[in-house]
């Protein structure tokens, strides 16, 4: 039996006067994350119609990887930056399945 794909569209919006700080904490979860073997995909994007506001496309290879990416270090470390002084005002996850 094959395992489909995760597919997750991430829209996080910053606190007010928030956004050059959101977004330098996004960009550092591109990196290690295009790294780990699971991930098929993660693309970080910036409205072009609201400031402030991002957009992650991901894609991995299955829930065991999605869960993996969770557990990482570099995403651990971004929930604790999190926890101690959020600067993300709002945060919508929608799971998607790829159309035949």
């Amino acid at each position: 039996m094959a395992t489909s794909p995760v597919i997750l569209s991430v829209v996080i919006e910053a606190a007010a006067g928030r956004e050059r700080e959101l977004a330098a904490m996004l960009s550092k979860l591109v990196g290690p994350t295009r790294s780990e073997p699971g991930c098929l995909g993660y693309e970080l994007n910036s409205s072009q119609e609201k400031s402030g506001t991002f957009l992650f496309y991901e894609k991995f290879a299955s829930q065991a990887a999605l869960d993996d990416h969770i557990k990482s270090p570099h995403f651990q470390s971004f929930l604790k930056q999190r926890e101690a002084n959020d600067p993300v005002a709002t945060m919508t996850v929608t799971r998607w399945a790829t159309l035949a």
